[in-house]
């Protein structure tokens, strides 16, 4: 399969999702595979070193799918876990801060009559997940709709929402899909006016999430939740780009969506034809279905697999699932700027931004938000 590594879970990644998805006795099987595949089997318990030992030999992703892991093997079922109680809580904790903190935002939002709705890890956490601990999150997002982009860009810019002010993200306003509003204690979270990246300023690209969306009477005011089909759609595009540390929390995130609710696999297929993530959605619904066996329809990956992609998307594809810092920053600055080609024929070539127009602001602000964060 194409791009394992760079944004689908390693063989040992995969072990550890099993540990936490799977039913119980082969979710046993596959956290002590995993345990010896990292060679943790033979921690002491009872070594003041314990901790320090077991999390720093583990990526980031790792650590964060633990809860889940925990939860769904059984707190009892394994000496290490009751040890790790405190890892836990600090995600819970950190979890906490983030939800208030988009809640604040989202009851200023309410108060000048601007329609939110929580997205992403929020949206997954609060409701298709059994605790807000077993969501770990690095920040929350909110989505408005785009025609309030500027006023809330405004907000931000005057410290509106009690935020710090954040000039990289303010600086990059014109070629970004969100601006991140910055609080103590490291609490980010993040306003999007676009539900995709790559589709910085195009207006009516994240309508369908609101034309099916369910309105939330909270305190008077109107939010929104996204449709269930929706959330786990997105779930699965969220992993579609390479990190040295694959994103594979999207599998998590589409299993528990998955169970908890009922899908409407007609609007996933229409989505899949719709936006040109093909390449990626075939190998993410062929990886699911062969490593966690998913309860898709008949026929229904093969219909995926059978979408026909073009040019740009295959290149877009290639050329976001790979390394493109391997040889430093000539490497970078090659592969960076053709990536800034396809993205604009792929995803902004109709818009009223032309080429030249759209490099030149991207380097420019780029370059200035980064002088500026030094």
């Amino acid at each position: 399969m194409r791009g394992i590594g760079g944004h689908f879970p390693t063989e040992i990644q995969t072990l550890l999702l099993k540990s936490a998805l799977n039913e119980n006795n082969k979710a046993h099987v596959s956290f002590s595979k995993w345990l010896v595949r990292k060679n943790l089997e033979a921690l002491n318990p009872d070594s003041p070193t314990f901790l320090s030992d077991f999390m720093d030999s583990l990526d980031l992703g790792s650590q964060r799918l633990l809860p889940l892991v925990i939860q769904n093997l059984g707190e009892n079922s394994h000496p290490y876990f009751k040890l790790l109680r405190g890892i836990r809580k600090n995600f819970w904790v950190r979890n906490k801060q983030i939800e208030y903190r988009a809640g604040q935002i989202q009851k200023s939002l309410t108060l000048l009559k601007i329609p939110s709705m929580k997205i992403k890890g929020l949206d997954y956490a609060q409701n298709y997940y059994d605790s807000m601990a077993l969501r770990p999150m690095n920040d929350g997002d909110i989505l408005i709709p785009f025609n309030y982009r500027e006023k809330v860009v405004k907000l931000m810019e005057q410290g509106y929402f009690g935020n710090k002010q954040n000039t990289f993200s303010l600086k990059m306003k014109d070629n970004t899909h969100a601006v991140h509003l910055e609080f103590e204690a490291g609490i980010d979270i993040g306003l999007h006016w676009n539900i995709f990246a790559e589709y910085s300023n195009k207006i009516n690209v994240s309508d369908f999430i609101w034309e099916k969306a369910r309105k939330e009477e909270h305190n008077g005011g109107v939010m929104y939740k996204m449709h269930d089909t929706h959330a786990f759609f997105l779930s699965i595009i969220h992993g579609r780009n390479f990190d040295l540390v694959p994103p594979f929390r999207w599998v998590a995130d589409a299993h528990k969506i998955r169970q908890k609710t009922e899908i409407d696999w007609e609007e996933v297929y229409t989505l899949a034809r719709k936006f040109p993530y093909k390449p990626f959605l075939k190998d993410s619904f062929t990886y699911l279905d062969n490593v966690f066996h998913a309860d898709f329809p008949p026929g229904f990956v093969s219909k995926i697999n059978n979408l026909k992609t073009t040019h740009l998307e295959n290149a877009y594809y290639r050329n976001t699932t790979r390394n493109i810092r391997n040889f430093g920053f000539i490497s970078l600055a090659w592969y960076g700027t053709i990536r800034r080609f396809i993205h604009y024929f792929l995803f902004l070539r109709e818009s009223d931004t032309s080429l030249f127009k759209y490099l030149t602001s991207w380097y420019y602000n780029r370059i200035q938000g980064e002088l500026i964060k030094d």
